[in-house]
């Protein structure tokens, strides 16, 4: 009775809070304007997230709305309600348990068809729940209300199914199925001749037709020719498509001779149909025939059980099962046959499986099962050939239990067999180890059909690394399978890995006096240790927080590969300073400046490095081209950039180290966090900075492109409690005006909360792309954001704080540790997809993910490339000259390599001095623009320098190597009048001006060192000018 009347109290105070606009103010509108409700297409799996969105379609400037919304909260749960922009949320509620969210919004004007509001929901049971407005108001900049004269609401539909999706080019109804009985010679040539022998080949096509589908980075479905993935590729190229109906017979015969299907390979005798272990083989013949063995893997899984299987499918890996039909008298038991499926979904709730089956389309016969599109289908007879359309599916569904027979612990109840064995009977399919076993079928004798073996083709995921205090380095892919371990010695409180995942850093500490440390390099492709360790070195790596000696996470170990040097590079904060390190152990540089450093970054693309001490809170930054040499060198250890008038505790750095932002404060000063920007002439320039409310540990991340950063607090004080604050630079690049944040968010904020002051965030990690926040600490949850501030999952509660977290490139993936010494994968799609229990139960300091790796290709390209530099001076001899307090002209060339339209900034610099930068405003895909600097060479030193251009990482880019060009020619700047150079103006200097008197830049022999007075032509004002200077 209680919660009945609270609604009934919550639901009229939020309809008169709704109706405030109409009483302040009405206007009365001809045109006509409709909401609407856009729910998912398709069934959404009980256990997953969706999204639904709040339309609108007016003739009418909107700007002011508010929108009352139900559901059936005994099926969907909220997790979130945002506007979406240009609309900002004023006020929202969520009220989960009496199934009502709440949200007013400002924003725009937009007028035609707009989104509103995004609301995200979890399915925690089967069935429909209505998606219902059931109050709301919109208003126009002035204020006045806009009639609302139609709405139209959604329902979602929620399954205990889940299915491999469809996609457009060209699986458009998930799994294909294609059928086996097509081609007279798809038969068996040996005892029972004439039986339909190919469901192997033509399980594999159905599974590799999905994997190419889904990989597809242009889709277009057939008939239009076009394939942006080699993984099923035409047979006819030119005539027809990948995808056509008329490229699954040649696929299927490819598959079947790699496989040896009837013996054809290999002249195998009495080999009926294909053995499961020669399949695999071949499986993985043809991804290294394709080019593909660096993406995908093949791997045998023997009696799996259901579990397995169903983990697998979710995990989007494509799954051929070789059914065996067996039989028993008298407790003998015998194989009579095997036919081979494709799994094209999962009932979790009630074990079953859905198969495409070659043979047999049960579900179009009245089984269970969907079929699509709706039936019935106009088959023709054999040849079958009308689901070589993959739009033609029957997914047939069959219940999954124990069964007792010699071929697995799991088969499939319901299977009809009897109705099969006829054409799949003897030999059939058989795996080598039970061909022994083999008989003939015995009618009236029960079959029981029994999942023998899963043969599945799987895209290679990324690794995940975490550093315990229990002195071990642990290793598991993406999705928690162990990988490896190793004892090092000491308590590990720092991890880090490369771009690619490939090599590993780590960082101990030892807890108590003296302190002892080392720094580690791992190498994956050469297995697991001790193989794989390319060396350790003996320094005493810091901790990035001071409040203990271990902590939460540090981030005082880093590597990243430099395409400059050729190899990797490995940056350790230390008590001694900052230490790097090459690819062999080897040191370039220590930077020591009588403080310990406790926190290292080193940009994405390897070229620029920042650090900072707890101690001293100075920042440091430094450049691979401080020395005018491209790549690291001793050189180089010295910073181009500090800040030393703010105490720092964390920094971040983009992609390409034209950003920084640290936080810190000077006490009795409040805490801020600072945007540095590294592309400022003549020295780097704070962009903004925001003034923290509370004195606190506050961490900062930013993606690789450096057009966002996120913050986070840990308050030890119990005074405001965790917050998480955003900004963004608009994109249009950074500028003073962005320094007030896009959005906050506190555990419970989702629901209306308030902060809770003994609430805290000790970690935060935000996707290379900028696409996904995720952070997590006390209480012991990982929240994981859209980069529009909508709580995409709040995964938790886990057993203790969350110490650690880290996200792959684009956010799909991630992992987090808590100080219980338990690691968490998770999907930011599916939720949590497995934990691991450290078994002495000691906290986990730090975690690492591979940002990229093999399944995220093919991405979307975009990709910026520099591709030349040069200047006015580059043909002057012996060696380029350009005097102080001139002018030279600078060319940057840049090119866009990708695929979609790009702006982005071009700097240009003379070793690690920035000599300008522009903006570059909607570049085409394929062209390229050629901008022109003007070098200003007053005020600047007397030297050798290298000319380098740097292009700044756009959105979603990930080959960050070529964004920079170095040039080839060094110009030397120098006194007035000094042409050879030599640092002497003498009686040389005029000869060579006199040689050329009389040229211009067409001559053949110009020399531009001898246009002193720089006006393009060389003549006696050139001598002049030298003699004038004689002598100095």
């Amino acid at each position: 009775m209680q919660k009945v009347a609270r609604k009934i109290v919550v639901t009229l105070v939020l309809c008169l809070l709704l109706t405030i606009p109409m009483l302040i103010n009405t206007n009365v509108y001809a045109q006509s304007t409709t909401l609407i409700v856009e729910s998912p297409p398709e069934p959404v799996p009980t256990e997953s997230f969706f999204d639904v969105y709040i339309h609108v379609d007016s003739f009418f400037d909107i700007f002011y709305f508010g929108i009352m919304f139900t559901y059936d909260t005994t099926m969907i749960d909220a997790v979130d309600a945002l506007a979406v922009p240009p609309f900002e949320t004023s006020y929202k509620m969520i009220d989960d348990a009496s199934g009502l969210i709440i949200i007013e919004g400002f924003g725009g004007p937009v007028t035609g068809i707009a989104k509103l509001t995004e609301f995200r929901f979890k399915c925690t049971r089967a069935g429909t729940s209505p998606l219902t407005i059931a109050d709301a108001y919109l208003a126009d900049p002035a204020g006045f209300q806009i009639p609302i004269d139609n709405i139209i609401n959604g329902i979602v539909t929620q399954t205990t199914w889940y299915f491999k999706p469809p996609y457009p080019d060209y699986a458009p109804s998930g799994v294909p199925d294609f059928d086996q009985k097509q081609l007279p010679y798809w038969t068996n040539p040996w005892p029972p001749i004439g039986t339909w022998s190919y469901c192997g080949p033509v399980a594999v096509a159905n599974s590799l037709w999905w994997l190419d589908s889904e990989f597809e980075p242009n889709p277009i479905p057939p008939p239009i020719i076009n394939d942006g993935f080699p993984l099923v590729q035409s047979y006819a190229p030119g005539v027809w498509d990948d995808h056509d109906p008329l490229n699954v017979q040649p696929l299927v015969d490819d598959l079947a001779f790699l496989m040896n299907t009837n013996g054809m390979r290999y002249g195998t005798q009495n080999l009926c149909g294909t053995e499961v272990h020669q399949m695999a083989n071949a499986i993985n013949e043809y991804l290294i025939r394709q080019g593909l063995d660096w993406k995908f893997y093949v791997h045998l899984q023997k009696a799996p059980s259901f579990l397995w299987i169903e983990d697998e499918v979710k995990k989007c890996q494509d799954v051929v099962l070789l059914l065996g039909f067996w039989q028993e008298s008298q407790g003998t038991w015998w194989r009579v046959g095997g036919h081979y499926v494709t799994v094209a979904g999962v009932d979790s709730l009630n074990m079953m499986l859905a198969i495409s089956d070659p043979y047999i389309d049960w579900a179009e016969t009245g089984g269970m099962g969907r079929v699509l599109p709706p039936p019935p289908h106009p088959h023709t007879g054999i040849p079958e050939t009308l689901h070589n359309d993959a739009a033609y599916v029957s997914h047939d569904y069959y219940p999954i239990g124990q069964s007792p027979s010699p071929g697995g612990p799991f088969g499939f109840y319901e299977y009809p067999a009897e109705y099969v064995i006829d054409n799949f009977g003897s030999c059939q399919n058989t795996p080598d180890e039970f061909i022994q076993m083999d008989g003939e079928y015995v009618p009236g004798l029960p079959i029981f059909t029994e999942i023998e073996y899963a043969v599945v083709t799987s895209c290679k995921t990324g690794i995940v690394a975490a550093g315990s205090e229990d002195t071990n380095i642990y290793v598991w892919d993406y999705y928690g399978a162990f990988q490896w371990q190793f004892a090092l010695g000491n308590p590990v409180v720092s991890v880090a890995m490369d771009n690619n995942g490939r090599f590993i850093a780590a960082g101990t500490r030892s807890p108590f006096a003296p302190i002892t440390g080392s720094v580690w390099l791992f190498d994956t492709a050469l297995g697991g240790p001790p193989g794989n360790i390319l060396w350790v070195q003996t320094v005493p790596v810091a901790v990035s927080y001071n409040g203990g000696w271990a902590g939460t996470e540090s981030k005082s170990v880093d590597v990243k590969y430099n395409a400059y040097n050729g190899y990797v590079v490995v940056a350790a904060a230390t008590d001694e300073g900052i230490y790097l390190y090459d690819q062999s152990g080897s040191l370039i540089w220590l930077f020591n400046h009588q403080s310990p450093e406790t926190l290292v970054r080193i940009s994405q693309d390897g070229n620029y490095i920042v650090c900072l001490g707890n101690s001293d809170g100075q920042v440091h930054y430094f450049s691979h081209m401080r020395n005018g040499v491209p790549g690291w060198q001793a050189a180089d250890g010295v910073p181009v950039w500090e800040s030393i008038d703010v105490h720092a505790f964390w920094a971040a750095i983009s992609g390409d180290g034209s950003y920084i932002a640290y936080s810190g404060g000077t006490w009795p000063m409040p805490d801020r966090i600072h945007l540095i920007s590294m592309h400022s002439a003549p020295y780097p320039k704070m962009v903004w900075e925001y003034i923290l409310s509370v004195s606190a540990f506050w961490r900062v991340d930013m993606p690789c492109s450096g057009k966002s950063v996120v913050t986070v607090n840990d308050d030890p004080s119990d005074t405001v409690g965790a917050i998480a604050i955003y900004w963004d630079d608009g994109n249009d690049g950074w500028d003073g005006g962005d320094s007030t944040p896009v959005w906050t968010y506190w555990p419970g904020k989702e629901t209306g909360g308030a902060q809770i002051p003994t609430d805290d965030f000790y970690t935060v990690a935000i996707s290379e792309n900028g696409g996904y926040v995720a952070t997590g600490g006390a209480p012991a949850n990982i929240y994981l954001l859209k980069n529009a501030g909508m709580l995409q999952q709040k995964m938790g509660l886990m057993p203790h704080r969350i110490q650690s977290v880290d996200l792959s490139f684009e956010g799909k993936y991630g992992a987090a540790v808590d100080w219980s010494g338990t690691i968490w994968f998770f999907d930011k799609d599916t939720g949590f997809i497995l934990s691991w229990a450290n078994p002495m139960q000691m906290p986990f300091h730090c975690v690492a993910v591979s940002k990229l790796y093999p399944c995220i290709y093919p991405y979307p390209n975009h990709d910026i490339k520099a591709t030349d530099i040069k200047t006015c001076k580059d043909s002057g001899t012996p060696t380029p000259v350009l005097t102080l307090h001139n002018t030279a002209h600078v060319n940057a060339t840049v090119l866009n390599g990708g695929v979609f339209t790009e702006s982005f900034q071009v700097a240009v610099y003379a070793n690690s001095t920035l000599i300008g930068v522009k903006t570059v405003s909607n570049l085409g895909p394929g062209l390229q623009t050629t901008l022109e600097f003007i070098w200003n060479t007053t005020g600047w030193t007397k030297g050798k320098y290298t000319l380098h251009v740097q292009a700044s990482i756009v959105t979603d880019e990930i080959d960050v190597y070529d964004n920079s060009y170095i040039g080839a020619i060094s110009i030397r700047l120098t006194k007035k009048g000094d042409v050879k150079p030599d640092d002497a103006v003498n009686v040389l200097d005029l000869i060579v001006v006199a040689g050329v008197l009389g040229t211009n830049p067409s001559s053949p022999n110009w020399n531009p060192n001898a246009d002193v007075k720089h006006d393009h032509a060389i003549n006696v004002l050139d001598l002049i000018v030298v003699a004038g200077a004689l002598g100095t």
